[in-house]
């Protein structure tokens, strides 16, 4: 049995015994079905079957990884299928912080000017009074 490369052809051969030089050959029906899907990295595979009219060649099979990977689909840093990790994943650095980062010197130097006017004030008016 000899397949094609692709696995859309098999043709059957058989030699006699007492005389090489008569052969017969026989063309098989090739149908294919995919056997196993591919992944993000992994080729599927499809298996071909030849089938013959001579009643003396067998139904043969031939299994080829032949489907192309996928390919991962990225976003936001992780693989949408797998989850495998973006390797050229930058995060985005424009996003708003969390957390307070506010300058607490500043709120104090507020609140002491508050209390001192406040103070001051209050003083002012009992003076007056």
């Amino acid at each position: 049995y000899a397949w094609s490369d692709d696995g859309t052809s098999c043709t059957a051969t058989r030699t006699c015994k007492n005389d090489p030089s008569h052969t017969e050959t026989a063309t098989g029906t090739i149908t294919s079905k995919q056997t196993k899907a591919p992944t993000c990295t992994e080729k599927g595979e499809t298996t071909y079957t030849a089938t013959f009219e001579a009643d003396w060649a067998m139904t043969q099979t031939r299994v080829l990884a032949d489907i192309p990977a996928t390919g991962h689909s990225y976003e936001d840093g992780k693989c949408t299928v797998c989850g495998a990790a973006d390797p050229d994943y930058k995060p985005d650095t424009t996003s708003p912080q969390t957390g307070d980062n506010s300058n607490m010197m500043l709120w104090i130097a507020v609140m002491l000017a508050v209390g001192t006017t406040l103070s001051g004030t209050v003083l002012y008016s009992r003076k007056r009074k």
